[in-house]
């Protein structure tokens, strides 16, 4: 409901008038389009591109703390034990922060169960390929074996892991009884 109160509207002077979205509506169309940058929704807006989408002026009045969140942290490392087939999943921003995550990881673990790490297995990434994780393995008499290029087959324990954490996702998803465009 737009309220426009005009003192004198008979003036001669020309009269400009201007529609603002309100807060409420203005993150409810930020939301609605998926969190995009309120530059964009003024774009939408002003060149008429979407139909239900209200010529208005949508501010950004406060940070947006889902996308910040869905930012955050997006790569992740799992690591199996073969003995106990305990598992740990380490959440990363960058792909580059692998070696020192799993050198901290890695000495945590003999630190805290009081047993060395004596072999590592990974694919050919290149974050598990390089000279920082080669030397620290040298260092700590740790054998790093990696699989055979393009062959997930033998990586089928952590494959098949993954699968599991997505279906555990999905399933949280479900029950949570979200909307579909949440």
């Amino acid at each position: 409901v737009y309220t426009i109160s005009l003192q004198d509207s008979t003036s001669l002077t020309p009269l400009c008038l201007m529609a603002k979205a309100t807060p409420t509506q203005a993150w409810l169309w930020h939301q609605r389009l998926s969190h995009l940058n309120f530059d964009y929704i003024n774009l939408l807006s002003k060149k008429d591109i979407m139909i239900s989408l209200p010529k208005l002026k949508y501010v950004k009045d406060q940070l947006c703390s889902s996308r910040e969140l869905s930012k955050a942290k997006k790569k992740l490392i799992q690591v199996k034990d073969d003995y106990s087939r305990y598992m740990w999943t380490l959440f990363l921003r960058f792909k580059d922060e692998t070696p020192e995550v799993l050198k901290e990881f890695l000495m945590m673990i003999q630190r805290n169960l009081q047993a060395p790490v004596n072999t590592v297995r990974t694919d050919r990434g290149t974050e598990f390929l390089n000279k920082t994780l080669n030397a620290f393995f040298k260092e700590e008499g740790i054998e790093h074996q990696t699989s055979t290029a393009r062959t997930p087959e033998q990586n089928g324990v952590v494959k098949r892991q993954n699968r599991t954490l997505v279906e555990a996702a999905r399933t949280m998803l479900l029950a949570s009884q979200l909307p579909l465009f949440f």
